[in-house]
C-alpha cells in the first residue's frame, strides 16, 4: 500500500476517524467500481465521490449493472466454490488447493472492535455493505444454476 508509512502509527480506530484518510475508508469497493457516481446520491464532498452513510438511489440498477458488466463474481467466505465457478464458466482447470496470499498475520478480531468502530465502519461503508448482500445473492443464485 503506498500510504503505509503515512498510516502505519495509527489505531485502527485513528485510521477510521482522521478526516485526512475518509477518502480510503468510505465505501471503497462502490467507489472502485465508480458506482457512487453513476448509482448515487449527489456527492457531498467531490473528492470523496460520496457521502458516508448514503444509499443506492436504485438498487434495482446496481443490481442490474453487476448482472451485466460481470460474468463472474466469487465470495471470500466461498472462496473453494468460487474457483470451481470461476474454472467452469472460463473451462480452466479448478485446482486442488487455493493458496492464500498477503495473509495478515495479526488481523483484529470483530470481538476486539468497539461499538463504536463497528458503528462508524457500518456508517462508512454502507454502500460496500449493500454491495455485497448483492454480490451475495448473485454468487447463490448463480451456483444454484449449475
Amino acid at each position: 500500500m503506498p500510504l503505509y508509512h503515512d498510516i502505519k502509527h495509527l489505531s485502527f480506530q485513528q485510521f477510521l476517524e482522521d478526516p485526512d484518510w475518509e477518502g480510503l475508508n468510505n465505501n471503497p469497493q462502490a467507489r472502485m467500481l465508480n458506482l457512487t457516481q453513476t448509482f448515487g446520491d449527489d456527492a457531498v464532498d467531490p473528492s470523496i465521490g460520496w457521502a458516508p452513510g448514503s444509499t443506492f438511489r436504485n438498487p434495482y440498477l446496481v443490481k442490474q449493472f453487476l448482472r451485466g458488466q460481470f460474468r463472474f463474481i466469487g465470495v471470500t467466505e466461498h472462496m473453494p466454490e468460487s474457483f470451481k465457478m470461476l474454472g467452469r464458466l472460463f473451462h480452466w482447470p479448478i485446482p486442488t488447493t487455493i493458496p492464500h496470499e498477503n495473509k495478515i498475520p495479526r488481523r483484529i478480531q470483530r470481538e476486539q472492535l468497539s461499538s463504536d468502530v463497528i458503528a462508524l465502519i457500518r456508517y462508512r461503508c454502507s454502500l460496500d455493505m449493500k454491495l455485497y448482500e448483492y454480490a451475495l445473492q448473485m454468487f447463490q443464485e448463480r451456483m444454484g444454476s449449475r
